[in-house]
C-alpha cells in the first residue's frame, strides 16, 4: 500500500469494525515526515514502526542539512510534527546535490541455514 492517501482510505475503511493501524516505513527521511502526518491523522493509529539507525550522528547531520532541523525525537512517548505547512519543510536542492544516490546493495540474507543470526 503505498501513498498518503490510500493508506487514509485504508484505516477509514478498518474503523467501523473497531481495527487499529500499526504502520511502518523504510528509513526515509521524508517518507518518515509524511508517516507521522498520517497518523496523527486517522483515528485508529495504533503505533508506528520505525527502521533505521535512529541515534546514528551521521544520518542526524544528513536529516538536519535536509530537511533545516534536527532529527526529530520522541517527547513524552510521541513525536512532535512540524508546524509549517505542509509536511513541515522545504527541501533545497543544492542541498540534496551532496548526496548523490550511489545504488542500492543487495540485502544479505539475515539467517544462515542453521537458523542462526547471520552479520552483515
Amino acid at each position: 500500500m503505498g501513498g498518503t492517501t490510500v493508506v487514509d482510505q485504508a484505516m477509514a475503511a478498518m474503523l467501523p469494525k473497531g481495527s487499529v493501524a500499526a504502520l511502518g516505513y523504510a528509513n526515509k527521511i521524508i517518507g518518515g515526515v509524511a508517516s507521522l502526518h498520517v497518523d496523527a491523522a486517522i483515528p485508529n493509529f495504533l503505533c508506528q514502526e520505525i527502521c533505521g539507525a535512529v541515534q546514528s550522528k551521521d544520518i542526524n547531520n544528513v536529516w538536519e542539512d535536509i530537511m533545516g532541523f534536527p532529527a526529530m525525537r520522541m517527547v513524552d512517548g510521541r513525536y512532535p510534527l512540524p508546524q509549517k505547512p505542509g509536511l513541515g519543510f522545504e527541501i533545497q536542492e543544492a542541498v540534496l546535490k551532496k548526496y548523490p544516490f550511489q545504488g542500492t546493495r543487495p540485502f544479505p540474507p539475515a539467517f544462515h541455514a542453521d537458523g542462526s543470526l547471520a552479520s552483515q
